[in-house]
């Protein structure tokens, strides 16, 4: 009778550790994952401000190319053809949708800057 209930109990805190590990994990993981993504954000966010900053202080230059704006800016948020050979790329805060500043810089077909402005 001793053995049976001490099996049980045994097999029950198994059963309960091993149960509950692997949501445990799951946590641990989604939890670095969480903490990666605010990284990602927060980089992105200094990137959208440098780029606004050197635009209002003057210090965009055209004739940059999509490499150097990449380098510099990060991924723009939304890329589109303007025409057969310009495109326009859009940047903004990364968590604010509304009442932010947006950011457009068009390309021309040789991939170099050509313009851009803030709305």
């Amino acid at each position: 009778m001793f053995y049976k209930k001490y099996i049980l109990i045994n097999l029950l805190v198994l059963f309960i550790f091993f149960g509950c590990s692997g949501r445990i994990l799951n946590l641990i993981s989604l939890n670095g994952s969480l903490t990666s993504l605010q990284r990602e954000t927060d980089i992105s966010q200094v990137k959208f401000e440098k780029l606004a900053e050197d635009i209002k202080t003057a210090k965009l230059k055209s004739g940059l190319s999509e490499q150097d704006i990449l380098m510099l800016y990060g991924e723009p948020v939304l890329v589109k053809k303007v025409d057969m050979a310009s495109e326009e790329w859009l940047y903004r805060a990364p968590l604010k949708y509304f009442d932010t500043p947006k950011v457009y810089l068009v390309f021309d077909e040789g991939q170099k800057l050509l313009k851009w402005r803030i709305e």
